[in-house]
């Protein structure tokens, strides 16, 4: 009986032995997992951090470009606004100019036609009018 007790303790002990080396290597994956996992952090972090500069910067010239544009377009309207108020005021100053024309064309007329006429009493005053045959009938 003595020789299985040794027996099973010499079977526990390097089961023991087993258990722990297994252990321990599967500790040292695991450290080098660990390990490799920090140093891809550390990597990635090097280069996240260049390039979230970088997209900052994209972003407030995007901001700039966008405001930039923005004030290119109320630029523009108020130009297009300047620029049809000018086609307006001078629509309108050619239709004055062509009322004014029209006007002064029928008031010269209106004028030289009332000339005509004084000229026309002037010369009838002066020429003697021979009496009409109904004037000499009336006067019978």
């Amino acid at each position: 009986m003595y020789g299985l007790l040794v027996a099973v303790t010499v079977l526990m002990s390097v089961t023991l032995v087993v258990l722990i080396v297994g252990v321990a290597l599967y500790v040292r994956r695991i450290t080098q997992a660990v390990r490799s996992l920090d140093a891809t952090l550390a990597d990635m972090r090097r280069e996240i951090v260049p390039l979230a500069g970088d997209a900052r910067c994209v972003l407030q010239n995007a901001d700039g470009l966008i405001s930039s544009a923005r004030n290119a377009v109320e630029s523009a309207g108020r130009v297009a606004g300047a620029i049809e108020r000018v086609v307006e005021g001078k629509t309108i100053a050619d239709a004055a100019g062509r009322v004014a024309s029209a006007s002064r064309s029928t008031l010269v007329s209106i004028v030289e036609g009332v000339k005509e006429a004084l000229r026309a009493f002037k010369a009838a005053k002066v020429e003697p009018r021979e009496p009409s045959e109904q004037e000499d009938k009336g006067e019978q």
